[in-house]
């Protein structure tokens, strides 16, 4: 049986975060044929909004769904509702949709108590060769687990990007309890020496917060 397809909505918020708020719950959460009911008929697992923690980007959304069909994403995203609803929320998007790469190691440890995966780190590039990125990610990554735990890491995971044109591209996504452990591992550059070396282009890197107020399910 196939992992979840990761869908990845991310956008400029054509206003605040606050007034942005209801737009995206009127539309999610509207009754029997509200979004989110349309959505989990289709395969939909989980829907959460994160909102970026950078001072440079204070207005930038990022919506993440795990979809057990790719047939019902599809479906769901072709629809023109949907695609005005996405008009409305941000003056700009990318939207892209991933499968967990083969033989990557992955991990998704339980938070610890009174922790919760609040908090998104992710990294973004073209590579050369899935192949080879996934032992790069596989060596740096696992070298790096038990100290990215005891600094408040909960999971990661490596995604390849479905129907990416020309260059293939990979997605790191890990979830975090505590934003300043998440700072803390990323920035310790003795750790990750030689990170990128799969890479055929500039990686980009990101940081999210779990919004609160959105309809998530």
């Amino acid at each position: 049986m196939n992992s979840p397809t990761l869908h990845i909505f991310c956008g400029a918020l054509r206003t605040s975060v606050d007034e942005s708020r209801p737009i995206h719950n009127v539309f999610a959460d509207g009754g029997p044929a509200s979004a989110m009911e349309i959505a989990r008929s289709l395969g939909d697992l989980s829907h959460n909004v994160y909102t970026s923690v950078s001072e440079k980007k204070p207005r930038e959304v990022l919506l993440l769904d795990f979809w057990a069909d790719p047939e019902g994403m599809q479906r769901f995203f072709s629809d023109g509702r949907v695609r005005e609803a996405g008009g409305r929320l941000c003056s700009s998007y990318d939207e892209t949709s991933w499968t967990p790469v083969r033989d990557a190691f992955a991990f998704r440890l339980p938070p610890k108590a009174g922790h919760s995966a609040r908090f998104v780190a992710m990294v973004r590039a073209p590579v050369k060769s899935v192949e080879d990125a996934v032992a790069e990610f596989n060596r740096l990554v696992s070298m790096n687990a038990a100290t990215g735990r005891s600094r408040g890491q909960v999971s990661h995971d490596l995604y390849v990007r479905i129907g990416a044109p020309g260059t293939p591209e990979i997605i790191g996504v890990d979830f975090w309890s505590t934003l300043e452990g998440l700072h803390e591992h990323y920035r310790d550059e003795p750790a990750w020496h030689g990170f990128g070396a799969s890479f055929a282009g500039p990686r980009h890197d990101s940081v999210w917060e779990q919004a609160a107020g959105f309809v998530e399910w």
